[in-house]
């Protein structure tokens, strides 16, 4: 057992010359030596060079190439979809190849962001019922949508082929478009 300022560790593993990763309480703590501390971009380095659990898949992301794939894949995955501006940042300042390539939207929520925005003047689906239910005709869904799916707006209803609905919908709703898709009255609590 070694001793850190955080307790004693169960593990350490070195994973570049000046670099260590300790386990402490099955968290992982990283030290950069001070050299290798300098290589930490200034706004993401600490004064001691030690990482706490915290920001360990933020080192992950700026040294990639001392992580297995796996680690890196997660570190990514936690960061493009909660953290999608500081990802950015991190990319921009990373000063290796990335392993993985981002899609156009790599994070979800910059995605959902685009699709609504791109949708924000269009009959966004709220809520849809199939043909199982007795005002719906077989073969067809009735969509509720408002504009932008904005649930606060008014909505209307309209028809769709179970096929279309099935091949068009994402997984933030259904897009209608009046005079394309038939528009209905609610009759009967559908």
């Amino acid at each position: 057992m070694l001793s850190t300022p955080f307790g004693k560790s169960e593990k350490k593993v070195v994973l570049a010359k000046g670099i260590s990763q300790y386990v402490i309480s099955n968290q992982n703590y990283l030290f950069f030596d001070k050299e290798r501390n300098k290589t930490v971009p200034t706004a993401y380095r600490t004064e001691s060079g030690w990482y706490l659990p915290g920001s360990y898949n933020l080192i992950v992301l700026l040294f990639p190439y001392l992580f297995p794939t796996e680690t890196v894949t997660r570190a990514r995955h936690l960061y493009m979809d909660l953290f999608p501006e500081v990802f950015e940042h991190v990319m921009a300042l990373a000063k290796v190849d990335v392993r993985i390539i981002p899609t156009k939207f790599a994070s979800k929520i910059k995605h959902k962001e685009a699709w609504f925005k791109k949708n924000r003047q269009n009959w966004v689906e709220i809520r849809s019922w199939n043909d199982i239910y007795g005002n719906v005709p077989k073969g067809s869904v009735l969509v509720e949508a408002a504009i932008g799916g904005d649930t606060h707006e008014d909505t209307r209803y309209f028809m769709v082929t179970i096929e279309e609905y099935t091949k068009k919908t994402t997984e933030y709703g259904f897009v209608c478009i009046p005079g394309i898709h038939q528009e209905r009255e609610l009759i009967n609590n559908t």
